[in-house]
């Protein structure tokens, strides 16, 4: 149903009332959208620096690591 229709076979208040729940709704999905996206950063963030780790200690002639030293003050 578009917005003319809505407008022409109800009261201008129910349209008013119906834009104002979508906008509130499209605002409440928007951020959701951003603390995922924040989420995710977070999480190849620490996948970052964990695969930095490897690569230094491998570097350094390490052939195993303890996972825990790699993921140790990521989160």
């Amino acid at each position: 149903m578009s917005i003319e229709e809505i407008v022409a076979h109800n009261s201008h208040e129910l349209t008013a009332h119906l834009l104002i729940t979508e906008r509130s709704e499209r605002a409440a999905e928007r951020e959701r959208h951003y603390a995922e996206q924040a989420r995710l950063r977070a999480t190849m963030e620490q996948a970052h620096i964990i695969g930095l780790r490897v690569l230094v200690m491998r570097e350094v002639g390490r052939k195993s690591a303890r996972l825990d030293a790699l993921v140790e003050g990521t989160s």
